[in-house]
């Protein structure tokens, strides 16, 4: 038996693809997989090669209030943020935005406490719950009946306020200097998911066009994963970066983070032949379990 871990297996999918044999900086943002740490994980940058990875840095960790419930109920996601941003006082009647006013009070009330006490709300650094949350604020979804709806409609939402020149702008800070959203804890390197919530939540006040919001949700997360990648190849000396797992099948996400990361004059790969989402995962697999069969086993060598 050889475990792989899901967001390892993302990245050795489109190495493999691509013969890529030396490491590369594989940036997965995806639903959930366990981590090795025993966290859900699913925004990750990990230094990756065919057999092993390390990660360098994540989008900063929300709960998941009802673990598994809160991927098909994405205004638990949304009080999710709330919470991580203003703790318990973000979510009381008077604080919620009006998107979310139709909610019940008791179920205000037991959201908050398991939060509050840590209750069946494991962390996760998911990209995809990320999406749920700020499609939740932005009155686009509170519930799904299949698998990426929130984010898929959130995609479509900024798609309405896309010009001709909108991956141009996308590192202009014109707005947020999204420098700032990116900082350092144990060791590894965050994106800071609350920060950017709090940019969303502002112009929800200030009744800024969802569109508009939707738009600039997109470009923060590129700009940040940008810089932070940028960094960690000057740190590493990696010129080889690879885009993968199931928030990428996202056009927005996926064309920007192409446009920037060429920009800073990096080879990036994504997946072409095979899918970018789950669909791949046991191709990786297979890599690195062979990989790891061959080098224990050195007359398979052979």
């Amino acid at each position: 038996l050889y475990r792989v871990q899901h967001h390892h297996a993302h990245g050795v999918a489109v190495m493999a693809e691509h013969h890529l044999e030396e490491p590369v900086l594989a940036i997965i943002l995806d639903g959930t997989g366990l981590g090795d740490d025993g966290t859900s994980w699913g925004g990750e940058i990990l230094q990756t090669d065919l057999s092993s990875y390390k990660r360098l840095g994540h989008l900063d960790c929300l709960h998941l209030p009802g673990g598994d419930a809160a991927a098909v109920a994405p205004w638990r996601m949304a009080l999710s943020g709330l919470f991580s941003c203003y703790g318990p006082e973000g979510l009381t009647q008077t604080r919620l935005p009006t998107t979310l006013a139709h909610l019940d009070s008791a179920d205000l009330t037991v959201i908050s406490s398991m939060l509050t006490n840590g209750f069946n709300s494991p962390l996760t650094s998911s990209c995809g719950r990320l999406f749920d949350c700020i499609a939740a604020l932005l009155g686009v979804r509170q519930r799904i009946s299949y698998e990426g709806q929130a984010a898929m409609e959130l995609e479509a939402l900024a798609k309405m306020k896309q010009s001709s020149t909108w991956k141009d702008n996308i590192m202009g800070g014109e707005v947020v200097d999204t420098s700032s959203l990116v900082g350092q804890a144990n060791e590894l390197y965050q994106i800071r998911s609350q920060d950017i919530i709090k940019v969303v939540l502002d112009g929800i006040k200030r009744n800024d066009d969802p569109a508009g919001l939707a738009l600039q949700f997109h470009t923060m997360l590129i700009s940040s994963i940008t810089r932070l990648t940028e960094y960690l190849s000057h740190q590493t000396g990696i010129q080889q970066v690879v885009l993968a797992g199931g928030c990428m099948q996202n056009s927005i996400l996926l064309e920007g983070l192409l446009h920037t990361l060429k920009g800073l004059h990096l080879q990036v790969f994504t997946g072409n032949s095979l899918p970018l989402n789950d669909g791949a995962i046991s191709f990786g697999q297979t890599i690195i379990g062979g990989l790891r069969h061959v080098s224990r086993n050195s007359h398979e060598g052979n």
